[in-house]
C-alpha cells in the first residue's frame, strides 16, 4: 500500500509540476531537426479514438501539447471509456504524461506514463442483496510506447504498445500487455 501511495503521489506531483510551469508554446514555425528543412508549427489540442491501448477495449481521449522545442512535444493526455457488457459495465479514466519526438516532418515516436483508474459493475445480483450490483474497482500503472503518422498536419495514426502493471499484482510486477490503433486529428 506505501509502495502503491508513493507512486501515485509521485505521478501527481510531475504532473502538477508540469502544469504550474506552463507556459504558451511561441506560434512561430519551429524547426523539425537540423537536416530537415520542414517547418512545423505543432497544433496544441488533440482528439482521437483509441481501439485497445491505455483503456483496454476503447477510449476517446483529449490530449494538449504543454511544451514543444526542436521537434521534442511533451503533452498530457486524459481518456476515458464506458462499455456496457450484458448485465454489467465497465468504464475507465486515465490521465497520461507523453513526450513525442520527431522522426521526421511525417513520423513521431510516443513514449508515455500514466494512471488508469477503472470499474467494473456487474447486475446480474440486482434485487438479491445489493440494489446496486456487484463493484470492482482499481487502478494500474502504465506504459506507453509507439509511432504517430501524420499524412497532413491535423490528421493522424497511431499505433502503440502499452504494457500495463495490474493492481492486484504490484509486489509481483506481473504486466498485461495492449496493442493500440488510434486515429484523430488536431487543432
Amino acid at each position: 500500500m506505501t509502495r502503491k501511495l508513493t507512486l501515485y503521489t509521485i505521478f501527481f506531483l510531475l504532473s502538477f509540476q508540469l502544469l504550474a510551469n506552463y507556459k504558451t508554446i511561441p506560434s512561430d514555425s519551429i524547426k523539425v531537426s537540423a537536416k530537415d528543412s520542414v517547418n512545423y508549427s505543432p497544433l496544441k489540442n488533440s482528439i482521437f479514438i483509441e481501439f485497445g491501448g491505455i483503456a483496454s477495449f476503447y477510449s476517446l481521449n483529449y490530449e494538449r501539447l504543454i511544451y514543444s522545442k526542436e521537434g521534442t512535444h511533451l503533452s498530457l493526455r486524459m481518456a476515458g471509456s464506458y462499455l456496457p457488457i450484458a448485465m454489467s459495465a465497465y468504464s475507465s479514466c486515465a490521465f497520461v504524461a507523453n513526450l513525442k519526438r520527431n522522426l521526421n516532418s511525417k513520423l513521431y515516436f510516443n513514449a508515455g506514463i500514466g494512471l488508469l483508474f477503472w470499474n467494473d459493475r456487474n447486475f446480474s445480483s440486482v434485487g438479491s442483496t445489493s440494489d446496486q450490483g456487484s463493484l470492482k474497482h482499481g487502478e494500474q500503472l502504465a506504459l506507453t510506447i509507439g509511432l504517430e503518422y501524420r499524412p497532413i498536419k491535423m490528421l493522424f495514426l497511431k499505433l502503440s504498445i502499452t504494457p500495463k502493471v495490474d493492481d492486484d499484482s504490484w509486489r509481483s510486477f506481473s504486466t498485461l500487455v495492449f496493442i493500440g490503433t488510434s486515429v484523430g486529428f488536431s487543432f
